[in-house]
């Protein structure tokens, strides 16, 4: 039986890649700031993957976890500064980074 970050780590990227499917994305730096609002900033729009453990909204976001060699997707619930990030060689609940990037795109997006 698949885990619970397997199982949403798959169900993120399908998410992710579903809301971009006409229009290339870009990660874009955080800097401590809701994703809608860095998009917005860059005149784009954020992905969203709808409402997440208790959020009405939460955003694609990324970055780099303690051990890993490169950037791990995870979600960004709006009015939170932290990127929750899950990653294998680290406690279940995952990581919450404040160093991150926020997946944005040209096209309108919608919750899934």
């Amino acid at each position: 039986m698949a885990s619970l970050k397997t199982v949403f780590g798959m169900g993120l990227m399908a998410v992710s890649m579903a809301a971009l499917g006409q229009s290339a994305g870009q990660w874009v730096g955080g800097n401590g700031q809701s994703c809608k609002a860095v998009c917005e900033n860059s005149k784009l729009n954020a992905v969203s993957v709808g409402a997440v453990a208790g959020y009405n909204e939460a955003f694609v976001c990324a970055g780099s976890t303690g051990g890993d060699t490169g950037k791990r997707s995870g979600f960004l619930p709006e009015g939170v500064t932290r990127c929750h990030v899950f990653s294998g060689d680290h406690k279940e609940g995952g990581e919450r980074l404040s160093s991150y990037s926020c997946l944005c795109t040209s096209s309108p997006t919608s919750q899934p």
